[in-house]
């Protein structure tokens, strides 16, 4: 009797899972469609360990979403040898970036500009 309900309960896990990815794909149109929603289901289902749960997830990416997905795993490099704690906080850098970066890509531009008009 267990093993039935165990197996019903997989039945219609597996079903939701499936319509979830065929209305993603079809209906959403969303970017990464079926293979983004099996992506997560995938890592839910590993993450009892997630080196293997972020593997296979890009794996999956690179078999359906395209090869360049298959650079992604560099970023198991990363979130392997992170410890769970936060890091030194950069807030301030990150808030004057944004306007220094629009700064100086002007600058390249006005000089570029100039360049142009005197050749």
């Amino acid at each position: 009797m267990v093993f039935l309900v165990t197996l019903i309960r997989c039945i219609v896990m597996v079903s939701v899972v499936l319509v979830m990815m065929i209305i993603a794909e079809f209906v959403l149109c969303c970017d990464y469609g079926a293979a983004g929603v099996g992506c997560i289901v995938m890592m839910y289902l590993l993450s009892s360990n997630r080196d293997v749960a972020f593997a296979v997830a890009v794996i999956l990416l690179g078999l359906f979403s395209g090869t360049i997905e298959f650079f992604a795993l560099f970023m198991l490099i990363p979130l392997r040898y992170y410890n769970g704690k936060r890091g030194i906080s950069l807030k301030y850098v990150f808030y004057a970036f944004y306007p220094v970066h629009l700064f100086v890509l002007y600058l390249i531009c006005r000089l570029a500009m100039a360049a142009a008009v005197h050749t």
